[in-house]
């Protein structure tokens, strides 16, 4: 190649590489860094499928009131004369009671004393005058009688029956009187008429007695007349017989003996008689 060629080629690279360098395209092999490498991306459902369902979130949990801050006006009601005696009547009424079960008397005491702890001064006025009226419900007549026939029923019943008749009573702490009214109401209801139904069964079984009575009486009496009939017959058959004396039989037999006439001792015919 000639001189002038050489020079011209190199020319034409310098320039060539001039170029590249304005445009930013030629980077020196010391300052390139691989390429990072990327995160695998998530698959993605098939088209037309159903999202996945995500979770609820939960539900926040629930936080009992705190308690009552103690006031003036709320030691005062619990501290008077009248709050407890009727807390001391609630719980003589508690403890004799037949109603409830044992488990229902001890969750009763332990919502009690819960639910005095959170009550303002006004709430404790209100529950006051309320259980003193239910006192007078539960301690009615009709409380005795819807007991009395809560005790015939569970004492021939099973133990899940019990509970669920139990279930059913009404809550004396919550339910008003007039609804704990309607309710014992409904168990004395029951009872009477369990009752009636015992008596009419048991006149009906004294009148089927007395009247069998009357019929064995009937016939017996019958009987003795027929009885009668016959021993008056035999009786009359037996009248105007006459018994043969033994000499009748024995005419020869000699003298009479000392058991009878024809019964003396002596021979007849070679042998004693």
């Amino acid at each position: 190649m000639s001189t002038q060629l050489q020079r011209a080629v190199r020319i034409a690279l310098g320039a060539l590489c001039l170029a590249c360098l304005a445009a930013g395209t030629v980077v020196p092999v010391h300052a390139q860094t691989p390429p990072k490498a990327k995160a695998p991306a998530a698959p993605r459902p098939p088209a037309g499928s159903a999202k996945a369902p995500q979770a609820a979130p939960a539900p926040a949990a629930k936080t009992p009131p705190p308690p009552a801050v103690d006031s003036p006006e709320r030691e005062q009601i619990l501290h008077s004369r009248a709050w407890q005696q009727t807390i001391a009547d609630f719980e003589s009424w508690l403890s004799s009671q037949t109603l409830y079960d044992a488990q229902q008397v001890k969750q009763t005491r332990a919502r009690l004393e819960v639910g005095i702890s959170r009550m303002t001064p006004a709430q404790l006025q209100w529950f006051e005058n309320d259980m003193q009226a239910k006192l007078k419900v539960l301690n009615s007549d009709q409380a005795q009688e819807a007991a009395a026939y809560l005790a015939q029923t569970l004492a021939v019943a099973s133990p899940a029956y019990a509970r669920k008749v139990r279930q059913k009573l009404p809550d004396v702490l919550t339910a008003p009187a007039g609804q704990i009214s309607q309710q014992l109401a409904g168990f004395a209801a029951k009872r009477d008429a369990t009752a009636q139904m015992q008596q009419a069964f048991n006149d009906n079984r004294q009148q089927q007695i007395a009247h069998n009575q009357t019929q064995i009486a009937a016939q017996q009496q019958i009987l003795n007349q027929d009885l009668g009939r016959e021993s008056d017959g035999a009786i009359n058959a037996t009248k105007g017989n006459k018994f043969t004396a033994a000499r009748d039989y024995f005419p020869n037999a000699g003298n009479d003996g000392p058991f009878g006439p024809g019964t003396s001792i002596g021979f007849w015919g070679g042998g004693f008689f």
